[in-house]
């Protein structure tokens, strides 16, 4: 999603957008929001593909995914790459090992507060 407001958030996005860019060429991490932006987007308009994959790095792949991605105005992603066909992958929220994360995160976090609530 990224964050026009707080860019401090941005950096966990830019170290992993750096991390696969840098294991896999073929790949562009691009933000809604923030940086990095869709400045990545013209790395894949400038190959012409055939085909581009999009998989979102959210949870819920909703409103943004939609509209700012796979919209048909012109500012929409699939329409700045030009690609003849887009596909989209599952969002976070159908993985089971992210699940797995998040869900153990959101306990750690739920006992720490009931922790807090017994003192």
């Amino acid at each position: 999603h990224g964050n026009d407001v707080y860019p401090q958030f941005n950096q966990r996005i830019e170290a992993v957008a750096e991390r696969i860019e840098s294991t896999y060429p073929q790949l562009v991490v691009a933000s809604v929001e923030g940086s990095p932006g869709l400045d990545p987007l013209q790395k894949v308009k400038e190959r012409q593909p055939d085909q581009v994959n999009f998989v979102p790095l959210m949870i819920v792949a909703g409103d943004h995914i939609l509209n700012d991605v796979l919209g048909d105005e012109p500012d929409s992603w699939k329409n700045i790459i030009a690609a003849p066909q887009a596909l989209l992958s599952p969002s976070l929220g159908w993985n089971k090992g992210i699940l797995y994360i998040y869900f153990d995160h959101l306990d750690q976090a739920l006992s720490k507060l009931k922790d807090k609530g017994a003192s």
